[in-house]
């Protein structure tokens, strides 16, 4: 049996009334469970697994991937986890696209059917997470990561949005714009990687990863999955406009360059900001001032 929980506030969601029907139709065997709040999710999640579901499929955006995987992890000891399937019905889909999968929700979940029915079973993949504080995910952020989240949220959220701005701020940042100098603004925090401090006090951007995409082909962390103990970590200090002249090197996959920049991989790091900041775990916004990786 399958069970799909499927995120009412995803944007396809929200978009397509029909969805939740034509995935309830995929074929036999599937169970649909819908939820809005993280309460309903766990509850949801523990009825599926308690009724033997061999597979969950979690339908929504990057947060509902992250909410599902962190609930998993939280609520079921490893033997007893069902295999993971992602439904991708958000605006960027990161984390999906970076394992490979596209398509609409339900003709994904009818390709994973039809492999389930021919004895095929589809590739299973296990890709690492990362835990940032209490909650387990892929991809962290702060500094000008997070402060591009908050800009992004201003707006209706869309792909085309997010690739707007992607364009609009290195510019702004090559230009000296007090835009750019908002988001690069440099962020207080000491940063400890594997029992080492690193040799900055204002950092300018903060990434940590286990994926090598972070969002619209920028791979920024682009040997994350070179090491299955460890995740890509980079602290930068240089400048927006120096990193501005850089970004075309992200997209290529290649290291960003310079003083006071720190790109290695690493199994923990602690990060301790000398107030309250933004941060953001695949795509949602938190706030806190001590956060461990």
């Amino acid at each position: 049996m399958i069970g799909v929980i499927v995120n009412n506030n995803a944007r396809r969601v929200r978009r397509d009334p029909g969805l939740v029907r034509r995935l309830a139709r995929a074929g036999d065997g599937v169970e649909i469970i819908t939820t809005r709040r993280p309460d309903e999710l766990r509850e949801g999640m523990r009825q599926l697994v308690g009724a033997g579901v061999e597979m969950l499929a979690s339908c929504g955006g990057d947060g509902t991937t992250q909410a599902v995987v962190s609930t998993l992890i939280d609520c079921f000891a490893a033997e007893g986890r069902p295999t993971l399937a992602i439904l991708p019905a958000g605006t960027m889909n990161t984390i999906a696209r970076n394992l490979g999968i596209s398509g609409r929700p339900d003709a994904v979940l009818e390709q994973l059917i039809v492999a389930r029915h021919s004895g095929e079973g589809g590739q299973t993949i296990a890709p690492r997470t990362l835990r940032v504080n209490d909650q387990h995910g892929f991809i962290f952020g702060a500094a000008m990561a997070a402060r591009f989240l908050e800009l992004y949220y201003q707006g209706k959220p869309g792909a085309r949005r997010a690739l707007a701005l992607a364009v609009r701020i290195p510019l702004a940042a090559v230009a000296g714009k007090p835009l750019a100098r908002r988001l690069f603004a440099g962020v207080g925090a000491a940063v400890v990687a594997d029992g080492e401090e690193l040799p900055g006090q204002r950092w300018s951007l903060l990434v940590g990863s286990t994926l090598t995409d972070l969002g619209l082909g920028i791979r920024v962390t682009y040997r994350a999955t070179r090491d299955p103990e460890c995740f890509q970590l980079v602290a930068s200090a240089l400048s927006g406009r120096r990193l501005a002249l850089q970004f075309h090197r992200t997209f290529a996959g290649w290291p960003l360059r310079g003083e006071h920049h720190v790109d290695r991989l690493v199994r923990a790091t602690r990060i301790v900001f000398e107030e309250e900041e933004p941060y953001m775990v695949d795509g949602e916004l938190r706030w806190g001032r001590e956060v461990e990786l």
